[in-house]
């Protein structure tokens, strides 16, 4: 038997080694026409910050920062560099688009001056993150670390999000690598093991909408599932160490720009409409797309409108059809508790109603795909949704629909592909409310109430 258990963990080594191969050599033969284009900004802003009149930043004085961030682009010997400024330039009038946080340029002033050495670091962290993401996942379902390993290799050499969170330089797979931390640390106890670990939850969340906001859906499932777990006290706790820790954060932003002006200017760039990016201009908003298609309402009001459809309708799989609404703050509590789940319907509401959803945005959908797939108690439809949803974005089923030239059917596959997520998601409310009405039942604690027969005489 040990000679079985040896030689099998030798076999996964040799997988991890054979598909870590082919996934360098592969990054190594594309990686040098990857432009890096979302790096562009924070990497320019940060190179001429110092040359442009403070307080002035690029929310405010866009124009000014385009010229200087054009200029040190064209100076530069980075062939990268020259063609992702000309993207930016040939895209939008204003030639920069400048939507991060303060925040997040700030923490991205590190990244080195040269843009080939800036987004090759962007790109290690990217598959560190990822692959780490996915083994914290896979190890919450029991699966050892080498498989857990070959599976992140698979998926970063074929889930085509990842590969465009390369492409673009964005910030999705430090996301990912943070919800997937955050899921596991409480999956496994250590929230009431370790009372750092435990403090700094709530804190961590907020410092990740601080520098992206477009996980706020989210962080804000995710402090549900603290509070069901840790109770009120701690979430108090919590929460008031949160506000020195975003203040930190503000501070931070504030002192890059030289003002605390520009979280204001920010805030003023992103409601001027600087977000609504079209269906054509790469956005796959479902909000959008009904508010370009339909023309009724402007995109924010779709996006409340499919979240309250995404809300009601968890609040039917609760109640069962309002039959039950006894049931729904308990049953919310029990489904919110697994911190995997919490996550995973958090993924599948931004998803499904975000205003702005960029392809590499369905990164965060491997959470609900490794909860559906991967977990304990899964079934056979759960596995199926998983899985269809991975196909809907993986690179080779991709390229095979691309040589029958179905361009929308790849473009309607891609942006749905938060689709098969939603409906287990749901139909796992409504077991869990299921449960909860068989404990409650009458009937369920007969056996336990009903006085036992009287052992029966061996002499009659």
């Amino acid at each position: 038997m040990t000679r079985h258990f040896e030689a099998r963990d030798v076999a996964w080594l040799a997988l991890a080694m054979a598909l870590a191969g082919a996934l360098f050599w592969i990054s190594s033969r594309y990686f040098p026409d990857q432009l890096g284009y979302d790096m562009y900004h924070p990497w320019g802003i940060a190179a001429v910050r110092s040359d442009v009149p403070r307080p002035a930043d690029p929310y405010a004085d866009t124009g000014r920062y385009a010229e200087a961030m054009s200029a040190f682009a064209r100076a530069s010997k980075s062939p990268k560099a020259w063609l992702a400024e000309n993207f930016w330039h040939d895209r939008t009038a204003a030639h920069i688009e400048p939507t991060g946080t303060p925040l997040y340029y700030a923490l991205l002033s590190v990244l080195p001056a040269d843009y080939d050495r800036a987004h090759l670091c962007v790109a290690l962290v990217q598959f560190a993150c990822t692959a780490l993401a996915l083994v914290l996942l896979l190890r919450l379902a029991g699966i050892a670390a080498l498989p857990a390993l070959c599976v992140a290799f698979v998926v970063e050499l074929t889930y085509n999000p990842f590969i465009q969170d390369v492409k673009m330089a964005n910030a999705n797979s430090p996301q990912l690598a943070a919800f997937a931390l955050l899921v596991h640390a409480s999956a496994r106890g250590a929230l009431e093991r370790h009372r750092v670990m435990d403090r700094l939850f709530l804190p961590a969340l907020a410092l990740l909408v601080a520098i992206k906001p477009n996980i706020a859906w989210i962080a804000a499932l995710l402090a549900a599932h603290y509070l069901v777990k840790r109770g009120w006290k701690h979430t108090l706790q919590g929460a008031l160490l949160a506000l020195p820790v975003v203040a930190a954060g503000i501070a931070l932003g504030a002192w890059y720009f030289g003002s605390l002006g520009a979280w204001t200017d920010w805030l003023h760039y992103i409601r001027a409409g600087s977000l609504l990016y079209s269906l054509d201009g790469g956005n796959q908003s479902v909000a959008m797309l009904m508010a370009e298609k339909t023309g009724g309402y402007d995109v924010y009001t779709y996006s409340l409108l499919l979240v309250g459809v995404v809300a009601l309708a968890c609040i039917v799989a609760l109640t069962q059809s309002g039959q039950r609404p006894d049931l729904l703050v308990r049953g919310a509590r029990e489904a919110l508790a697994d911190p995997w789940f919490a996550a995973s319907l958090g993924v599948a509401v931004t998803c499904a109603t975000a205003p702005l959803v960029w392809p590499h945005y369905f990164l965060l959908n491997l959470i609900p795909i490794t909860w559906l797939v991967a977990r304990r108690g899964r079934t056979r439809v759960d596995i199926g949704c998983g899985v269809a949803s991975f196909l809907m974005q993986a690179k080779p089923v991709i390229v095979f629909l691309g040589l029958f030239h179905w361009t929308g059917l790849i473009s309607s596959m891609m942006a749905f592909t938060w689709a098969p997520l939603l409906p287990p998601l749901l139909v796992h409310l409504a077991r869990t409310r299921e449960a909860l009405a068989a404990q409650s039942s009458p009937w369920s604690n007969e056996s336990a109430t009903r006085p036992s027969p009287a052992p029966s005489d061996p002499m009659r």
